[in-house]
Order: C-alpha cells, then sequence, then structure tokens
C-alpha cells in the first residue's frame, strides 16, 4: 500500500519517442519502431499538473523510459523547469545521449549543477561496437555531447550494458570514461540479455565475462535441476513501495513501478495481461493523472485494498521483487568499475 504523505520520489517517462531503435527494447520490432505503441509526449500542462501537487512533497525525481529518451522529449528542458521550480531537491536522467546540440547540454549541466542532478549516459560500446546495439547512434556525437555536459559542470556516469562484442572493452572504455571526467562507470548485468531469456532470437550474443547470477539459475531451471518460480516460492517485497517511489507512464498513468509500464512491449508475454489485471473491474481513467490528482489515485480502491493481494498474483512481480530471487537482486546486476561520487538518490 503506498501512502501519498509519504512519498519519497517519481519515476517518471516523458515520451514514448526515442532516436535509436535497440533490439529487444520494447519500443523496437524487427527492427521498426513497435507498431503497437503509441507516439506520444506528456503535455507539459501535465508536468505542471503532477509538480504543482508534488514537488514540495518529494525530494527525487527519476527519469527514465520504458520506451522513449528523455532527450527526444520536445519539452525537455522545460520540464526541468517546472521540477526544479515545484522544490525538488535532486534529478537523476538516463538517456542514450546521441541527439541534441552542445547548447542543450551545457544548459541541461547548468540545471543540474551543485549536487542538483546527475546524467547517466547509456554507452553499450566503443565508436567500433556502440552501434551495435545502440542502433542509430553517433559514437562521436555521444561523446562530443557528455564531455560538454561534463566540461560545464555536471555530473556524468557512464552505464554500460556488456556483450560479447564489448566484453574485452571494458577496460579501455573505463580509462576513456576518467580522462573525460565521468563520476562513474557502471556494468549493469542485465539478465534480459541471456541466452535462455532471447532463445533463438537474440541478435547479439550476450557478454560470458559478465554474467548475472541470476541467469546462472535460470540455466539450471531449463536443465530441469531447480524448480520454477512459484507463487508461495519467495514472498513479495515491493521495491517501489519500499522506496517511497510511484511510476508515471507518459500517457499520466500512476502504475505501481516501471515494469507493470511494460504493457506495449512486443516481446512480453505478462506486460499488457497484467496491466490489464490491475485495471479489471476499473475505470482505467483513475489510474490517471489527466483526470485526477496522484492523492485521489493512491487512495482509490486498488491501492487501498486490491493492490497488496494482486501483485502476490503478478509474474512481473515475482520476476522483480520477489525475496530471495537473485533475478531481483540489485548486487547481481550492478557492478562499479570506479565510483567518484556519493550517492543523492535512494534509487540505485
Amino acid at each position: 500500500m503506498y501512502e501519498y504523505n509519504s512519498l519519497y520520489g517519481i519515476h517518471i517517462e516523458f515520451t514514448s519517442r526515442c532516436n535509436l531503435l535497440c533490439p529487444q527494447c520494447a519500443r523496437t520490432k524487427n527492427g521498426s519502431v513497435n507498431p503497437e505503441l503509441p507516439l506520444e509526449n506528456m503535455s507539459l500542462d501535465t508536468v505542471e499538473k503532477i509538480f504543482n501537487e508534488m514537488g514540495k512533497k518529494i525530494k527525487y525525481v527519476h527519469i527514465c523510459g520504458n520506451y522513449g529518451d528523455f532527450i527526444a522529449y520536445p519539452y525537455a528542458l522545460e520540464a526541468i523547469d517546472i521540477i526544479q521550480k515545484s522544490g525538488v531537491e535532486f534529478i537523476k536522467i538516463y538517456t542514450n545521449g546521441s541527439a541534441r546540440p552542445e547548447s542543450f547540454w551545457t544548459e541541461l549541466a547548468d540545471k543540474l549543477s551543485n549536487d542538483r542532478g546527475q546524467i547517466v549516459f547509456s554507452i553499450d560500446g566503443l565508436e567500433d561496437t556502440n552501434h551495435l546495439y545502440r542502433v542509430n547512434s553517433n559514437f562521436q556525437k555521444i561523446i562530443h555531447n557528455a564531455k560538454a555536459f561534463i566540461d560545464a559542470g555536471g555530473t556524468a556516469i557512464w552505464e554500460w550494458l556488456p556483450f560479447e562484442h564489448n566484453e574485452n572493452q571494458v577496460e579501455d572504455a573505463a580509462k576513456m570514461a576518467k580522462r573525460l571526467g565521468f563520476a562513474e562507470f557502471i556494468l549493469k548485468k542485465n539478465p534480459r540479455f541471456s541466452p535462455i531469456n532471447n532463445g533463438e532470437h537474440y541478435l547479439l550474443k550476450p557478454s560470458t565475462k559478465y554474467v548475472h547470477e541470476g541467469v546462472k539459475r535460470q540455466e539450471k531451471q531449463i536443465m530441469g535441476e531447480t524448480q520454477q518460480l512459484t507463487p508461495t516460492m519467495f514472498p513479495i517485497s515491493c521495491k517501489y513501495n519500499a522506496r517511497k517511489m510511484i511510476f508515471i507512464d507518459f500517457q499520466g498513468y500512476v502504475l505501481p513501478c516501471c515494469w507493470h509500464g511494460n504493457r506495449f512491449n512486443p516481446d512480453s508475454k505478462s506486460g499488457s495481461n497484467e496491466f490489464q489485471k490491475i485495471m479489471e473491474g476499473y475505470d482505467p481513467k483513475i489510474f490517471n493523472v489527466n483526470y485526477y490528482s496522484i492523492e485521489q489515485i493512491l487512495n482509490n480502491e486498488w491501492y487501498r485494498k486490491d493492490m497488496d493481494y494482486t501483485i502476490k498474483i503478478l509474474n512481473t512481480c515475482r520476476k522483480h521483487c520477489a525475496l530471495g530471487n537473485k533475478m531481483s537482486n540489485k548486487d547481481n546486476r550492478i557492478q562499479h568499475v570506479f565510483k567518484d561520487t556519493v550517492d543523492l538518490e535512494p534509487w540505485e
């Protein structure tokens, strides 16, 4: 159960638009934009409505999309102004970094300097490899933009998804990150890119050097050496609820977490169906900030009465928030190659 008056932060997705076409991203299907995905931007009126209500109540905003990239949002800088003017203390933005002129990045650095925010640049290779997963990206432009941001006083983090084709470049990339002034270099060992999850359909071979520990458990399951995950195997401890966070998607839906915002994913076996389970028996508008305040939404019947039961039967919840499940353990997925910053937010 979410307590409105004790919320610490908001995870928000402003747009479903992106300049890239990464394989296995929920917005990509067969090398093109997923035709089931509505290409929409959150209006500035909605942004103002959210933060006029919540700005003085929360301290932290996490900007990372299931589908879209912040730099593809046409009102990006205006949204940051609204958030900061509302009273929010810290903003963390995730981006591929491969768009916008230098002036955008220097202005963004000015807004986020003095411990007011950070940018995580998702860069999964060097010049000869980053584009293999980050399809349509321009490595030189990314580095130019990151350097402009850093030189203007911004705090930047380099986050790297390891694959077979880039696992031997990690040391060189970390040295480059240090030289450019990045504050951290992180390996994100995502189990989504394992041979098991990708099956015969994966386009890029996963890393064998940097393996998520949960993947080993999956491999044993496939071989019949362990039990499959069942509703009673591990109790659910909702991560977002524990962190006093909510997720708001680009259409304005207030959801228990970002994983339940994955309903348009063409490869998801449960995302759309589980979103419908949450909404079952209710008018979807009662979950949407375009029609109700966040206070009204978090005090509706589903959040007050049905949520605690519903999360026990949803595969998404068991996958990401089951206690004892290695797939959901942060220590199994985040590895710092170097870190020169202090944690200013409750997220990672």
